[in-house]
């Protein structure tokens, strides 16, 4: 059976030898073949318009483009489906690395060739003031703008501008030269003028599989109007869409600052906190100061694992979402309670030193302290699934192998020693 991404590849080919004919005006943009993600811009020779096409699978939920290197201070179009086969498009401003937020000011129309065509959206639009805005601007003569661009994975369908997206799956950022973009005086360089039932056709740029059901006049707004007009969007030459160089985007400090709250706490309870514990009993009657070991190495643990509750404070504070998740509420938990757990440590070992007899604070301290740290380490398995983590596949298999093999190594640990006990015990009774 031929795939989707077959049709779009074999479409690429052939438009892209028909559609530099068909358009009078230069179109430049960037497509990932890996998402189905594509964008393409003109610059009009004359007026404050700018055009814009945007493209992506309905299977994403919603795509997005924005003006500028990162998401602070950026102009983005996102555009999702709006459950009557036709498009929303939601011009926003972004804030941070925090979900952006539809901005009124942005005067932009939906063009003909818009809408929704088998799995492909489309948005062919006309903005009006995007050549600034507060906080940015789009220098139309820059030999390479920066862009970024980012696809969903929700099912959203909804014709409100505002509506709740969930975090990117796929980003990225490309460059242009827009000195290239700009040119011609099209109404809609995206289609070709055409037929006298006021229908658009054209053909397909590449990343850009035909359009959509749409009548021939623009629609203006955030949805796309549908008629039974076929209407195909046109794009970029082959070698125009290809122009745009993809670029990794950077990482912001929110991004670093959670890459170490995630490094920090991992080590600290899948290995050090384990450490700390095994050692009193590796070490007991073996060295005359284990205990000022253990809890030497202890205090310095719940030191890091405070840092690294800093660090996750910080990191939500950066990406506006303090106290929003069962993590951090977990976790905040979890350290209050490594307080508890000192405290009884140091009940334990007052008594043992009167008694040299293992007492209720004891027993107290040694499984309150085996309970934290399986909850700090499940809370970090909880965090990594977080959407806002975007944790790598390797983060977390990484993490669930170390936290696996520490389990084991420390069960079987325990049952050991618990052996040679029963053995000792044994041996003691015996005549």
């Amino acid at each position: 059976m031929v795939s989707f991404k077959s049709l779009v590849a074999t479409a690429l080919i052939s438009a892209a030898a028909l559609t530099h004919a068909q358009s009078s005006s230069p179109i430049r943009g960037y497509s990932n073949q890996g998402s189905l993600f594509s964008a393409g811009w003109n610059i009009p020779a004359s007026g404050q318009d700018v055009f814009l096409q945007l493209q992506g699978p309905t299977s994403a939920g919603w795509v997005a483009t924005g003006i500028g290197s990162g998401m602070k201070d950026s102009l983005m179009f996102i555009i999702y489906q709006d459950g009557s086969g036709n498009i929303t498009v939601s011009p926003r401003i972004g804030k941070g690395e925090t979900e952006p937020k539809f901005e009124s000011t942005i005067r932009f129309e939906l063009l003909a060739g818009s809408g929704v065509q088998e799995e492909l959206m489309t948005a062919n639009i006309k903005c009006a003031n995007c050549r600034s805005w507060d906080g940015g601007r789009l220098d139309v003569t820059s030999k390479d703008q920066n862009f970024i661009w980012a696809v969903g994975n929700q099912r959203v369908t909804s014709k409100s501008q505002s509506e709740t997206l969930s975090k990117h799956v796929q980003n990225g950022r490309y460059v242009l030269d827009l000195t290239e973009a700009t040119g011609g005086n099209s109404q809609n360089p995206f289609v070709s003028s055409g037929s006298a039932d006021g229908t658009t056709s054209g053909v397909a740029g590449p990343g850009e599989t035909g359009g959509s059901n749409s009548s021939g006049s623009s629609a203006s707004g955030g949805s796309s109007s549908s008629g039974n007009g076929a209407a195909s969007s046109t794009g970029s030459s082959g070698s125009d869409i290809r122009s745009g160089s993809s670029i990794a985007p950077p990482r912001t400090k929110a991004d670093k600052v959670l890459i170490a709250h995630g490094v920090i706490m991992g080590v600290v309870f899948t290995l050090f906190f384990p450490f700390g514990a095994a050692l009193i009993r590796l070490l007991n009657n073996r060295i005359p100061n284990a205990f000022a070991l253990h809890r030497g190495v202890q205090i310095l643990n719940f030191l890091l694992s405070v840092v690294g509750m800093g660090m996750g404070i910080w990191r939500s504070e950066l990406s506006d979402s303090h106290y929003k998740t069962f993590h951090q509420y977990f976790g905040t938990i979890i350290i209050a309670l490594l307080l508890v757990q000192a405290m009884l440590g140091q009940l334990h070992h007052s008594v043992y030193l009167k008694t040299q007899k293992l007492s209720m604070w004891s027993y107290a301290h040694i499984w309150h302290g085996r309970f934290v740290i399986i909850a700090g380490i499940v809370n970090g398995g909880i965090g990594l699934d977080l959407p806002r983590a975007d944790a790598p596949v390797g983060a977390v298999a990484g993490y669930s192998v170390v936290a696996g093999v520490v389990g084991v190594g420390y069960l079987l640990f325990y049952l050991w020693r618990e052996r040679r006990k029963a053995v000792a015990a044994s041996s003691t009774s015996s005549p």
